[in-house]
């Protein structure tokens, strides 16, 4: 599917995506004594690729909770597919809303953290709804649990710090770029986050590296002296 923000085929894939790892790996987990799991969907769909390369022959696809059956990988796919739905269901954003009218920015968000979030979560920004996810060229991974489905979480774990993009022509350099946040650290300042519509957008804003260009963008003017001898 196409991950952008209002994508409802991408809802429904990163939940079965982590539905088909917690039907494949948390029985055997839960009876060696392993309390949890956790791994983003590259991990569970390259494990999977490996399963069937290997020719679905792997033990990984029974349940070793069932002793009187021997699930097969179509089982555990239509397993995973029905509690998929139910999962969806159970997350009170989706409440009410048509299956094929969910959003993937409903609950895929981006969320900047201050250095002070150890302490409080007041000063951070967001979350934002942002497409992408762990298989696009907009990087947007997450990371979860197998352990507990409903509850996966689709914060944005990391991401690019910048976005540059440096244009050669006839006419010299033309330099775009994109930051996530602003150009003033202090909290509350009126350029502290008001690059970040654009960020999240993937509107470019264009870098000024001429001298001429550059003054003439400029919004602020700051004459430094030398200080007197006196």
């Amino acid at each position: 599917p196409q991950v952008v923000s209002d994508s409802a085929a991408t809802v429904f894939y990163a939940h079965l995506i982590i539905r088909l790892g917690h039907e494949l790996f948390v029985d055997e987990a839960e009876k060696y004594g392993i309390e949890t799991l956790r791994a983003g969907p590259r991990v569970i769909s390259e494990a999977i690729r490996k399963l069937y390369e290997d020719g679905n022959t792997s033990v990984l696809w029974d349940d070793v909770t069932t002793e009187d059956t021997t699930e097969t990988p179509a089982d555990i796919f239509t397993r995973a597919f029905d509690k998929t739905v139910e999962d969806i269901r159970t997350r009170e954003v989706f409440d009410g809303i048509p299956i094929d009218q969910l959003a993937w920015g409903r609950i895929h968000g981006i969320l900047f953290e201050n250095p002070m979030s150890m302490l409080t979560a007041e000063y951070d920004v967001g979350p934002y709804g942002s497409g992408g996810d762990n298989f696009t060229v907009n990087v947007a991974p997450y990371d979860n649990t197998f352990f507990d489905p409903p509850s996966a979480d689709f914060i944005v774990t990391h991401g690019p710090s910048m976005r540059m993009v440096h244009k050669i022509t006839s006419e010299g350099i033309v330099s775009y770029y994109q930051l996530p946040g602003g150009a003033d650290e202090t909290i509350g300042a009126s350029h502290f986050d008001d690059l970040l519509n654009n960020f999240m957008d993937n509107k470019a804003v264009i870098m000024h590296i001429a001298w001429d260009e550059a003054k003439a963008a400029g919004f602020e003017k700051v004459s430094l002296f030398k200080a007197s001898d006196n």
